[in-house]
């Protein structure tokens, strides 16, 4: 729950500049927990090379784009993502590719995200499949220029030399502080979205305040406890801050919950889990949120389903207005129907409001009518003793 230690500015140019001090910032980014988008071949590598091996060993020979896609849709891969990762080995680009290739080249991909990655390129220099031909650059004609530049971009990004023909080292070195760079800008640009989203809080709380609240304060921890379906002594690691470590739950499938009891009080605005794509079977698919005022009479709010290559956080719920004593979040499914699963880390974000301790009119009027009462039933008593 506690957000990255920064100085109130963004990092200055020895950050970004300094080798040893980008190493150390980006070091610092990694430890945190901050969320890392997969590609969706790395996050489903081996998940992809079974079902290539057991499409080649039933006699087939090709595969063709909707069967790509709609094995990895069926892991929650986007669509746009899944036709993104077909392109890469469709060379010839007529949405079938040979079995035999794409597990040839995912094997000696290393694991690696192949879109990016210059160590390790698959592509071999083609025969262009395009017509021969000169093109004007004074026609005036743009559309046709215009056609003929995107084959030739399509066919450049689809037949790409090895890397053993570029000075790969510089290179490499040069794309390594370019990443570095951009997740210590990342971190910085999101702890200013987080600090917003506290003064938004806040704002709205104040905007909302009733005559009779005293104070209104931001706080991340809106929960006084937890509880667990199972393993409740490693609930502890769900808020350590160390997303590391893990609660591991222990029974049958769909049957694992995390239940929090709010603290009075307390409005939640912001719910998150963490989630750790290498966690495989063990990580979380489906997740609903169930709410209500006591444990017999929760009600589910929002179901959300969690994308097979996110390591990090996932929000729950986002600009919410929970008020329910009990929030609950159910574990509907996991990766490949795994039975048990991992949840890495757990951030509440809400504002608590504190009523005014002074008498208000109304507690006013009730006190003086009940001293009033008090004295004319008082004097009653006197007046029938005589």
């Amino acid at each position: 729950n506690n957000l990255p230690a920064h100085t109130g500015g963004p990092p200055g140019p020895e950050v970004l500049l300094e080798q040893v001090k980008l190493r150390e910032a980006a070091a610092r980014v990694s430890d945190s927990g901050v969320t890392i988008h997969k590609s969706v071949l790395s996050g489903n590598e081996g998940v992809l090379m079974r079902w290539l091996e057991d499409r080649l060993n039933r006699g087939e020979e090709t595969v063709n784009v909707e069967q790509f896609r709609e094995m990895l849709e069926s892991r929650d891969a986007p669509r746009d993502e899944c036709e993104e990762a077909f392109g890469q080995f469709d060379a010839e680009g007529d949405g079938v590719v040979d079995i035999e290739s794409m597990l040839v080249a995912l094997k000696n991909s290393n694991g690696a995200n192949l879109q990016g990655e210059l160590s390790h390129v698959i592509r071999q220099l083609q025969a262009c499949s395009l017509t021969p031909g000169f093109v004007d650059i004074f026609s005036k004609s743009k559309d046709r220029l215009g056609a003929h530049a995107s084959k030739i971009l399509k066919f450049l990004h689809r037949n790409r030399i090895p890397s053993s023909s570029i000075p790969f080292p510089i290179l490499e070195g040069y794309n390594s502080i370019c990443t570095m760079r951009a997740s210590v800008v990342q971190d910085f640009l999101e702890f200013l979205l987080q600090k917003e989203k506290d003064l938004d809080i806040q704002y709205r709380a104040e905007l909302d305040r009733d005559p009779d609240v005293d104070k209104v304060k931001v706080v991340t921890q809106c929960y006084s406890s937890i509880e667990a379906s199972s393993n409740v002594a490693d609930v502890y690691k769900m808020t350590s801050g160390d997303t590391l470590s893990f609660w591991q739950s222990d029974g049958s499938a769909r049957s694992h919950w995390i239940r929090l009891k709010m603290k009075p009080d307390v409005v939640l605005r912001r719910l998150a889990i963490a989630v750790a794509s290498n966690d495989h079977s063990y990580m979380p698919q489906l997740v609903s949120v169930s709410v209500g005022k006591n444990r017999r009479s929760l009600q589910e709010i929002r179901d959300i389903r969690i994308p097979s290559n996110v390591t990090g956080y996932i929000a729950l719920l986002e600009n919410a207005n929970i008020t329910h004593p009990y929030i609950q979040i159910n574990i509907k499914r996991c990766l490949s129907d795994g039975c048990d699963t991992r949840i890495h880390g757990l951030k509440t974000l809400g504002y608590q409001i504190t009523k005014s301790k002074e008498v208000s009119v109304s507690d006013a009027s009730a006190i003086w009518y009940l001293s009033l009462l008090t004295s004319l039933v008082t004097a009653s008593m006197e007046t029938t003793s005589v």
